[in-house]
């Protein structure tokens, strides 16, 4: 099994040079003046026009700014459902949400799991809530059973549940 991964990872990383739809995420920073609204352990959920629910949001601390249509989160965890069950966990330090757009970034300390049990670890994420994608242009520590792989940058198309290392890509299997 580890020698078919490490086949299609290889694989993967010698086809033809694809451009790379990795979102740069943006840096978290505190908007300029007051919050509109502060609130401790809270919890959101978006549900698409179909009324199905694709993901949840929960922070310890969340600050609303009525005027940027954004949210500031502290200790965050994301998860995400695929339309077959399938679920990600994702937890970082801080965060943002875009009421507009309903894309999440999130800072420090990444961690995931996917439904396949495969966990990664990275500085930070980026979620695009139309293209249901999670991406990352930091370095990513990825490891599953007795496999493990590194890169930089990363894509994981939740519809398709890919994962994809972008650059830099080393696998190894762990005894």
């Amino acid at each position: 099994m580890a020698l078919i991964i490490i086949f299609i990872v290889l694989g993967t990383a010698f086809k033809e040079k694809r451009k790379p739809f990795i979102t740069r995420p943006e840096e978290v920073q505190q908007p300029p003046g007051d919050a509109n609204l502060e609130v401790k352990d809270v919890s959101y959920s978006y549900t698409n026009k179909d009324n199905v629910k694709e993901w949840d949001l929960r922070a310890d601390k969340a600050q609303y700014f009525k005027d940027k249509r954004l949210v500031m989160l502290e200790h965050m965890d994301v998860t995400l459902y695929r339309a077959n069950g399938g679920v990600y966990h994702l937890t970082g330090k801080q965060g943002q949400l875009n009421i507009e757009t309903q894309n999440i970034v999130v800072q420090g300390d990444v961690q995931g799991v996917m439904p396949d049990n495969t966990r990664f670890a990275t500085n930070s994420f980026s979620y695009d809530n139309n293209k249901r994608i999670v991406t990352t242009k930091d370095a990513v520590f990825v490891t599953r059973d007795t496999f493990s792989m590194e890169g930089v940058g990363m894509v994981i198309d939740v519809k398709e549940e890919k994962l994809t290392l972008l650059d830099k890509v080393k696998a190894t299997e762990n005894r």
